[in-house]
């Protein structure tokens, strides 16, 4: 029996183990977390791991292989997570341990809001949303969807270990740490709005 994957902090310097988890993911599993076909993950994964402001998260196994990431990236007065989980770990709770990690990290920014976007029908991330203890809101169009939680909703959702964060720690390694961001990522994104943007290409400002 596997021990539950470490939750530890990733930058530039894991590109090789990050790519390697890339390759033993299905089309299927990358096209939920990217909603398009990707180039070789050699090609994208650079800028991930060393976006300005970003949060960087990876599960580990007892191997030292990466089997999860987990982004946070700043828009402005939100900031938008996104995750990916190797195939032979999914339906494991993963998912929902980075994505409460990733809201811990979240509590200690000046952020209003935490969205991700994910394709209509994409039961697995049904299944992630469903088992956090926090309201999340969902705004569907054309296929796409953005789901959103108000930050200040985080604190009480999250296990009793994961709060409260000291501001600016706590990650334990710089790749972690959250800074404000220093210049426009993204165009502006207002829960409720009802215009989920179109996601982006990993990379791009």
């Amino acid at each position: 029996m596997r021990r539950d994957p470490r939750i530890i902090p990733i930058g530039p310097g894991d590109l090789a183990r990050t790519v390697a988890m890339h390759r033993r993911c299905s089309q299927r599993t990358l096209w939920s977390r990217y909603h398009r076909a990707m180039a070789g993950p050699r090609t994208y994964l650079p800028a991930l791991l060393s976006r300005a402001g970003s949060v960087r998260l990876a599960a580990q196994d007892t191997a030292g292989h990466i089997v999860a990431v987990g982004h946070l990236m700043p828009d402005n007065s939100a900031v938008e997570a996104a995750l990916l989980v190797e195939d032979s770990w999914q339906g494991r709770g993963l998912g929902t341990r980075l994505l409460c990690h990733l809201g811990r990290h979240a509590l200690t920014g000046d952020w209003a809001t935490l969205y991700g976007l994910f394709l209509s029908g994409d039961e697995r991330i049904d299944a992630i949303l469903s088992h956090v203890a926090f309201p999340v809101h969902r705004t569907a169009e054309g296929g796409a969807v953005t789901a959103w939680v108000h930050v200040h909703d985080l604190a009480a959702g999250l296990p009793a270990a994961l709060r409260p964060v000291r501001a600016g720690g706590g990650s334990g390694g710089r790749a972690g740490a959250v800074s404000r961001p220093h210049r426009r990522l993204l165009t502006p994104w207002r829960p409720g709005t009802g215009r989920p943007r179109t996601p982006r290409t990993p990379g791009s400002p």
